[in-house]
């Protein structure tokens, strides 16, 4: 089984590496997930890729980890980077 923790790591190193390597080229659209199943508005997330995004794709309930999960602080420094940079 995957633990919370080892899926934090994943995603840490992951975004991480895409700010590091990729997030400079190109046009990005950094969407934050959280606020994206609360308000339903996918019409920028649609418009930069170009196609329609189904709403109901997006589970809320798999977006953020259980609230007794420690987010260890590099996560949470990176997460507030992402929504610092995230599109209007």
């Amino acid at each position: 089984d995957v633990t919370v923790e080892q899926v934090l790591r994943m995603w840490t190193a992951v975004n991480r590496r895409i700010l590091d390597r990729h997030a400079h080229q190109g046009p990005w659209l950094f969407v934050d997930a959280d606020a994206l199943a609360a308000t339903g508005d996918v019409a920028p997330l649609g418009r930069h890729v170009g196609a329609e995004v189904p709403i109901g794709r997006i589970r809320p309930a798999l977006l953020s980890p259980p609230a007794a999960a420690a987010v260890p602080p590099d996560a949470l420094a990176l997460h507030a980077e992402l929504l610092a940079r995230r599109s209007p």
